[in-house]
């Protein structure tokens, strides 16, 4: 490592803590260069900066005062992911796998306490950051699905919360005796862990593997056997929500410590333990949950198909709260197949995902779903529906016209073969706000939403018209 560097990280640990930010492009585009080289101008107290080639790390100060070196190197990550994940929805450009364009990571930059060892306890730091920068990415969505709101509908039908998987833990007393807890791991061979409790409140996590380690020691049962197990715990374990999902607590779960990476998670309901969960079952359910979508995903752009999006309308209204469903499809995709062929024709549809997930992803929860051809369905909540659907027309035709090369037939004509008077391909969106309302089922969504649809696509241009759906419409044949 550069000396300079190596001096600013003393100067900056003095000063206080340090942050550290970790990119790996996959892809040499210069939009994606372009947004680092930008980021990195925006980044208050910025030590040093490598950039090697396709992989970049950029060291932050954070001062003594603030919210500290981990929460500050998070925010400029999730700025930056923000930012790429923009550039990325324009590029036409993408892993043929649908795999991400980037690895990102963050965390603390830990000052080494031998000084004569700085820069191979650096060095050892940084590996740690790439390595859990791909863990995060193994239990990650696609970057079409990247905040799609999915997290909490993985499988898209197969809905599993935390709690489900938890088994019951042994629990222990923070004042209790480390000989006690030595004890139970003796009789009981399976268990894996304890869960240390204040007042009925978990503070902090025991694990048999770390247990044994310290005690086996010549000293080490007779220094700590009487000795409080509020000395010997891990006072920040992972504690999670009974309701929290499934792709939640992996995701939190992967990104930990490496001395922490395979503890189990403490599980709660209303702040009492109520069991906890493996890794290993984690991920086993994580398997099957990513199985499942790859099952029912569209294949061309990996968005949910028509399972996904049934079960995301019916937990939607068994919800009770209001939400909007935006109804998207291309108009005169026929004569843009015709003119630039098949292939282009596919780079357009998923263009048109990629658009939607983006223009959608204000809301936390939101969700995009594939129904099949050039045909989208997206849920939100109404406002934030509402915005998307403006972004959508203001930026569909420009996105569009970057496919527009090479074609004989440039004049845009409908499926009899007549001028139409548009200079290429547009976008008809329906927008249905759903109330609520008794009785209402995934299929009323369907047809009301068809029913707009098909008024959106009569105005000639692109278009959205809305509505509303507060109870179950009479059928029409």
């Amino acid at each position: 490592m550069h000396e300079e560097l190596l001096r600013q990280l003393e100067q900056s640990w003095k000063a206080g803590e340090v942050a550290v930010v970790y990119v790996r492009l996959h892809n040499s585009a210069p939009e994606l260069a372009a947004v680092l080289a930008d980021w990195q101008t925006r980044i208050s107290g910025l030590i040093w900066s490598h950039n090697l080639g396709m992989i970049s790390f950029y060291y932050i100060g954070c001062g003594s005062e603030g919210p500290g070196a981990r929460l500050v190197a998070m925010q400029y990550a999730k700025e930056l992911q923000k930012w790429l994940d923009e550039v990325i929805c324009g590029l036409s450009a993408r892993d043929a796998a649908g795999h991400s364009l980037y690895n990102i990571g963050s965390a603390p930059l830990l000052q080494p306490q031998d000084e004569t060892e700085t820069e191979a306890a650096l060095f050892s730091q940084l590996v740690q950051l790439m390595e859990q920068s791909f863990r995060e990415q193994q239990v990650s969505k696609l970057p079409i699905m990247r905040g799609s709101g999915l997290i909490k509908a993985g499988g898209y039908g197969l809905r599993y919360n935390v709690g489900q998987l938890a088994v019951p833990v042994p629990v222990f007393e923070s004042s209790a005796k480390v000989s006690q807890l030595a004890e139970l791991f003796d009789s009981q061979p399976k268990a894996y862990g304890a869960v240390i409790v204040k007042n009925e409140r978990p503070v902090g996590l025991v694990t048999k593997q770390r247990l044994h380690k310290l005690l086996a020691g010549q000293f080490g049962y007779s220094l700590y056997a009487n000795r409080p197990l509020e000395v010997i715990m891990d006072g920040q374990p992972l504690i999670l929500e009974d309701s929290d999902p499934v792709e939640l607590a992996a995701q939190l779960a992967m990104s930990r410590e490496y001395d922490q990476l395979y503890d189990m998670v403490v599980t709660v309901k209303e702040g009492k333990v109520t069991g906890a969960v493996t890794v290993q079952a984690l991920l086993e359910c994580m398997t099957a949950l990513r199985t499942e979508e790859a099952r029912t995903a569209s294949p061309l752009t990996g968005l949910p198909g028509n399972a996904g999006i049934q079960a995301e309308l019916t937990q939607r209204l068994e919800a009770g709260e209001a939400f909007a469903v935006v109804y998207a499809d291309l108009d005169y995709f026929k004569w843009f197949n015709d003119c630039f062929g098949f292939a282009r024709g596919d780079e357009l549809i998923r263009f048109l995902g990629e658009l939607m997930v983006k223009c959608f992803s204000r809301d936390e929860h939101f969700f995009v779903g594939h129904v099949g051809g050039d045909d989208f369905i997206g849920v939100a909540k109404p406002e934030v529906a509402e915005l998307a659907c403006g972004e959508m027309l203001a930026q569909f035709e420009e996105g569009a016209r970057r496919l527009y090369s090479g074609g004989q037939n440039l004049a845009v004509e409908d499926r009899q073969g007549r001028p139409v008077g548009l200079e290429g391909v547009t976008v008809s969106l329906s927008l249905l706000i759903c109330n609520g309302g008794e009785g209402l089922a995934p299929e009323d969504i369907s047809l009301s939403a068809a029913r707009l649809k098909k008024k959106a696509k009569a105005i000639v241009g692109s278009s959205c018209v809305t509505g509303h759906l507060t109870s179950r419409q009479p059928s029409r044949k």
